[in-house]
């Protein structure tokens, strides 16, 4: 890990959670979990998580790795209502990327979540990562996404890198409506 990239990844790791606990959730969806990291930060809160991902290689390291419950499942799936649970809070943390797929599991998002309950995003700051991706959705395309699979405007929260005054990313927290 280059020194550039550690210390990002330690403000953001840290954003996402503190985001997350700060709506004091019992229950945690995490789409896209990878390794299940998240889902491990989470346990020591007694915070119940289910990890999801499409890839069997990364539920399998994150089962093997242990606290969370892990499944296979991939965002269409979750789109075509397939993954029948509800959680207090739903969080993308850097894996909605790809256009097509973000907008269906975003609208899937609302009928997961019980009364009180968020969806929680962490992304690509647009401001940052316009420097080095073609195309990362604007703040103002994110809210439009969200008001239009049935949330309230989210909050916005936008953790600084300290040395450089940077934005690390890009953090939505959005309530349905």
């Amino acid at each position: 890990m280059s020194e550039s990239t550690e210390p990002r990844n330690r403000i953001t790791d840290h954003a996402i959670v503190a985001a997350i606990l700060a709506r004091t959730p019992s229950t945690v969806l995490d789409l896209g979990c990878g390794d299940g990291w998240l889902c491990r930060a989470l346990a020591p809160h007694r915070i119940r998580a289910l990890g999801v991902d499409v890839v069997d290689g990364l539920i399998d390291a994150a089962r093997m790795a242990g606290t969370g419950e892990f499944r296979v499942a991939s965002y269409e799936s979750i789109a075509a209502g397939e993954l029948m649970i509800t959680v207090d809070v739903a969080v993308a943390n850097f894996s909605l990327l790809d256009t097509e797929a973000t907008e269906g599991v975003v609208a899937a998002v609302p009928a997961l979540l019980r009364p009180g309950g968020a969806f929680v995003i962490q992304t690509l700051h647009p401001d940052v990562a316009a420097d080095d991706r073609a195309e990362v959705r604007t703040r103002e395309s994110w809210k439009a996404m969200l008001m239009q699979a049935g949330f309230r405007e989210p909050t916005l929260i936008e953790p600084v890198i300290p040395k450089t005054g940077r934005p690390a990313s890009l953090i939505l927290v959005a309530e349905p409506r």
